[in-house]
């Protein structure tokens, strides 16, 4: 009776290990993600993949108007852009269901780092804008 019982947790232990080995190739990786614009752009693409942006990071010259276009590839799910500057006439786009593009235009006055996020999803969907 041990050796079956023995064998039986042998047999379980494998098939777990089959089990979790597709799972583990379908782990989140960053070939998605668009790579970070190098130094300071007035001018960019932002586009939702999943529950999070593809971009996390980008830099804007202080003063300078800049221009985010916004892609919500997710059909039928709500998200938006919000450049949360704490100020009251923050840049913020609508939340509606994608697929939908939308335009921000804002300019950030003194140096420093503001988040952007999705209103919708915000502990995933979040990025850093650094005015320099």
């Amino acid at each position: 009776m041990a050796s079956t019982a023995r064998s039986d947790v042998g047999r379980l232990a494998l098939l777990a290990a089959l089990v979790a080995l597709p799972v583990v190739g379908c782990g989140g990786d960053d070939d998605d993600a668009a790579a970070a614009p190098e130094g300071p752009v007035t001018s960019l693409t932002i586009t939702s993949t999943d529950l999070s942006f593809d971009i996390e990071a980008f830099e804007v010259p202080v003063g300078e108007e800049v221009t985010v276009t916004y892609e919500n590839d997710h059909e039928g799910v709500p998200h938006n852009l919000h450049v949360d500057t704490g100020g009251p006439d923050e840049p913020i786009t609508e939340v509606e269901d994608g697929p939908v593009t939308q335009e921000l235009t804002f300019t950030l006055d003194e140096p420093g780092e503001v988040p952007y996020l999705c209103d919708v999803h915000p502990a995933t969907m979040r990025g850093t804008i650094t005015a320099g």
